[in-house]
């Protein structure tokens, strides 16, 4: 049996990066997992190579900003037949300098990043609550806890999300809901298109720890975090790669 049978998960983003890594390392552990992502051709893919490595993975095209998110992860935890972990790993990132943040980049990054926090994990809350507890594992990152010069907006929003996973982990855990906030630095398409998109100012090129792999070295660290293993671990900013250790 793997780490995950019978453990229900739903995993957001799952159509790319740290997101379809994580997908594929539940469904190897046996898990049964709903994947969202608002690329649905991608995010199909990935749960269709995800189901042959073990476990049930479904697929559901969904923007976690929109609140269209509530009656599809609904149906999703209908269809799962309870929910014990939240994967939020959805996020984006743009690009500009302090002076440059447009009300519409700032909006458009903190609707998708911290709204669909904010969505997902009450969502999830309240099914965890009727259950007696569960796992809810957020995703900040490295620019939330030092900055991002040229992407002030987004380290805002990467921010925000490890407070209110903090506030949120000492406020739910007397229902049993453990919270925790990844602050990963791992090489992903997401920071292969910031590099491309600004090669003169790749200001984390020195904080991504070059070689690393979602599959290799998140995948198993999400999974101990979605085991029984980790329950009494929660109000934690979990550093993987190197800004990561300043959580």
């Amino acid at each position: 049996m793997g780490l995950l049978e019978g453990r229900r998960i739903i995993v957001t983003g799952g159509a790319s990066g740290m997101g379809a890594a994580t997908v594929r390392a539940y469904a190897r552990e046996g898990a049964r997992i709903v994947s969202i992502d608002l690329n649905g051709e991608a995010g199909t893919k990935v749960a269709e190579e995800a189901a042959k490595l073990g476990g049930e993975v479904r697929f559901e095209r969904c923007d976690i900003s929109s609140r269209e998110i509530f009656p599809v992860m609904e149906e999703a935890i209908e269809w799962l037949g309870g929910l014990d972990v939240l994967a939020n790993v959805a996020g984006i990132e743009r690009g500009a300098t302090p002076e440059d943040v447009t009300e519409d980049e700032w909006d458009h990054i903190l609707d998708c990043n911290v709204r669909g926090t904010l969505y997902t994990n009450q969502i999830a809350f309240r099914h965890m609550k009727d259950r007696g507890g569960g796992r809810i594992i957020n995703y900040g990152s490295g620019a939330g806890i030092a900055g991002m010069v040229d992407a002030p907006h987004y380290s805002v929003s990467k921010g925000a999300i490890l407070g209110w996973s903090r506030g949120i982990a000492g406020e739910w855990g007397r229902y049993g809901v453990s919270v925790v906030a990844m602050t990963p630095s791992i090489w992903t398409p997401m920071y292969e298109a910031y590099r491309e998109r600004e090669p003169q100012r790749v200001a984390l090129s020195d904080r991504i720890m070059e070689g690393t792999d979602p599959d290799r070295d998140m995948g198993p660290v999400m999974v101990f975090f979605a085991s029984e293993g980790a329950h009494a671990i929660s109000g934690q900013h979990v550093g993987v790669g190197k800004i990561g250790s300043l959580a």
